[in-house]
């Protein structure tokens, strides 16, 4: 987590030819260092330069996290979303982003917003799909009092998360997070307590 020294690093891999994944490295760091509007001009060239559906996911991804967040413009987040899905055509990167756009949903719209938009995905997705999914899910079911649909899903997730063959942005143990934030909302404390 030490992001002016990832920053160097990931800048002079940029610089050595490290091609797009370093390029997405800076962007991602100009964000976590609170430089929204340096990171969006990154990502902009990003987006130019992808010469995959993966890598355009890939940058919406990170865009929307720093629109969303960084630069508090959900509508620009929502029409860059829209204008990747419809350049991507493999269903699970779709998926994955329909899920991440729910979980900015929970942030910029509530709990009931992020249900209805990541419910239905629950029985169509796997991989990084689903865990996204399950995240949301755990965290707004747990919101509405949804408590035991909560701490199901997010035990789904963390089984999900440790089988994926590749790490994903979010640690496995978010989904631990999120149970004991659901049985803290349903005022089960000592078992909260237990689980933390």
């Amino acid at each position: 987590y030490d992001f002016e020294l990832a920053e160097r690093f990931a800048d002079a891999a940029a610089h050595a030819g490290g091609g797009f994944e370093a390029d997405l490295l800076v962007a991602e760091l100009a964000s976590l260092r609170g430089r929204p509007d340096d990171a969006e001009r990154r990502y902009a060239t990003l987006v130019e330069g992808a010469e995959s559906e993966e890598q355009r996911a890939q940058v919406a991804a990170g865009r929307l996290n720093n629109l969303t967040f960084g630069l508090a413009d959900w509508d620009t987040g929502m029409r860059v979303a829209a204008e990747t899905r419809a350049t991507v055509r493999d269903p699970m990167l779709t998926q994955e982003l329909i899920a991440r756009v729910a979980g900015l949903g929970l942030a910029a719209q509530g709990p009931r917003a992020a249900i209805e938009a990541a419910e239905p995905l629950l029985a169509q997705t796997e991989g990084p799909a689903f865990v996204w999914t399950c995240l949301v899910l755990t965290f707004s079911l747990g919101r509405l009092g949804r408590i035991e649909d909560a701490l199901a899903v997010a035990q789904r997730a963390q089984v999900a998360q440790e089988h994926l063959s590749e790490p994903m942005d979010w640690y496995p143990w978010f989904h631990v997070f999120g149970r004991c934030e659901a049985l803290a909302a349903a005022g089960r404390f000592t078992e909260a307590e237990q689980l933390a």
